[in-house]
């Protein structure tokens, strides 16, 4: 086997990394749903605006931003998520931000990636993995 092919790589323990869909990164739902609990607190108008906002979110076919935190929330309690880092956290540009996830070991790696390939909020999973020079 090639030293350098991918099979022969090593990735760090209990590590992935991940790439969330635009608009659905745990960044991203936890700011839209500070906002829309700031906008429930203008009494009436702000109820009736997240009312009309919901219900037309329903009518698409869509989901909450508070859902889907939720589904992602529940989703990394099952795979044993321990915590989570935006990678190059300065280049604002970089849309949408990747993430190193930091496993408690609960299930292997392989197992995980093929868990969150599976989740509609992702796009991109693999493991963090280790590259060496060639040694020559």
């Amino acid at each position: 086997m090639d030293a350098q092919s991918p099979s022969a790589l090593a990735y760090a323990p209990n590590q992935l990394v991940v790439q969330y869909k635009e608009g659905v990164s745990p960044d991203e739902l936890y700011e839209r749903v500070s906002v829309r609990w700031k906008e429930r607190k203008k009494f009436l108008i702000g109820t009736m605006k997240l009312f009309w906002s919901d219900l037309q979110t329903r009518v698409t076919g869509s989901t909450t931003p508070e859902s889907q935190l939720l589904q992602l929330i529940e989703f990394d309690h099952r795979i044993g998520v321990k915590a989570k880092e935006r990678l190059f956290p300065s280049d604002e540009t970089a849309e949408p931000p990747f993430f190193l996830l930091y496993l408690d070991g609960t299930m292997t790696i392989p197992q995980a990636i093929t868990l969150y390939q599976n989740l509609p909020l992702v796009t991109f999973v693999e493991p963090n993995n280790l590259y060496t020079g060639s040694g020559r």
